[in-house]
């Protein structure tokens, strides 16, 4: 049965989770807090497959190329929302003076969509 871990990540304090089962997990919406994301994937002694996530915005997002060059995770998004992730406008983040980009999608998701 899978677990699911909350951490509460970034400086807009954004919920992160982690599925975790069987030693392969998917981290969504990695906002920052790299360390403590790694750290909580090291403790549970799980490998994610998947960098999910929920939406474009900087809180969920800050992570992913830090999580992903670590541990080899693919990044997934809905294709509504994939400009968001190289583009600091359309993501917010430019608006803060901090402007957060990291890379394309692996994987863009369509509505309904399941992810084993």
């Amino acid at each position: 049965m899978a677990e699911i871990h909350k951490l509460v990540v970034g400086s807009i304090q954004s919920n992160c989770y982690i599925l975790s089962e069987k030693g392969e997990s998917i981290v969504i919406d990695p906002g920052g807090d790299v360390k403590l994301i790694l750290d909580k994937l090291n403790e549970l002694k799980t490998k994610p497959i998947y960098i999910v996530n929920t939406h474009g915005h900087l809180d969920h997002i800050e992570a992913n190329d830090e999580i992903k060059r670590a541990t080899g995770a693919k990044i997934l998004i809905h294709k509504n929302d994939a400009p968001m992730l190289t583009d600091a406008f359309l993501n917010r983040s430019a608006v803060f003076g901090q402007p957060i980009v990291c890379q394309p999608a692996d994987k863009l998701l369509a509505d309904g969509e399941a992810i084993k």
